[in-house]
Order: C-alpha cells, then structure tokens, then sequence
C-alpha cells in the first residue's frame, strides 16, 4: 500500500510475487492517476562525478563487492548481515547492469535524495540514494 497523502491517492498492489519490488509500479500508477505524481524525464545531471562514483558503487555490490567507506555506518551493518548480502544477490540475477541515469534530485531537512532510473537485463528500476 502506498499512500500520497497530500494528494488524496492511495495505490494498493496485490501480489503473489514477494520477490518483486513493487516501488516503482505504484509510483508509475500514481504517475498515471495524478499527473503531478510523475516521474520526471531525465534532465541533464548536474553532478556526473556522483553519479560516476554511485553507478560505481552499484555496479560493485551486484558483483558482491562494495568499499565500506562508501556507506553511512547503518548501511555497512545492513550489508553484513545475510539479508543484506542475499538482497544484492537476488538483485544482481535480475541481469546486468546496462544504465544508470540520474531523473531528478529532493532537497530535504536531513539532505539530498539523489534519483536514479537504472536498468538490468532490460528491465528499469528506480533507485534513491540519499
């Protein structure tokens, strides 16, 4: 169940499938309700070297390889335990990594999100990084 509150609209996804990540379907749907809900297309990215640096990152934990210092000190405990290696695992089987494109930044009291549509095995995913 996803809600946006603000604008009155809930999305709720059922499935039989709990290896699916779901995110991006119920954003799309909103999308398609609402359109200000919309992802927005990609713009031009006004920081490729973060972009360089996360595409890196990623591309590192689908190998299962990853360089602590990239993480907060929450995530590095997240991706020592087995849920956190088995999560990259399953990911990674979804195919190789084929792009990495910035969609649009938030500004908020704790940072920045940092947006990203990325494909594997030609499928598109969106990830946030804060």
């Amino acid at each position: 169940m996803y809600r946006f509150v603000s604008d009155k609209l809930t999305i709720i996804i059922l499935t039989n499938h709990a290896d699916r990540i779901l995110d991006q379907l119920a954003i799309d749907l909103a999308g398609i309700s609402l359109p200000a809900l919309k992802r927005p297309d990609a713009i031009t990215d006004p920081d490729p070297q973060t972009t360089a640096m996360l595409k890196d990152v990623v591309s590192g934990l689908l190998k299962g390889k990853s360089e602590p210092e990239s993480f907060t000190a929450a995530m590095r405990i997240f991706l020592s335990t087995a849920t956190g290696k088995a999560f990259w695992n399953w990911f990674a089987d979804h195919g190789e990594l084929s792009s990495f494109i910035f969609s649009d930044r938030e500004d908020r009291g704790d940072g920045q999100v940092l947006r990203y549509k990325i494909s594997l095995g030609g499928n598109w995913y969106w990830f946030p990084f804060l």
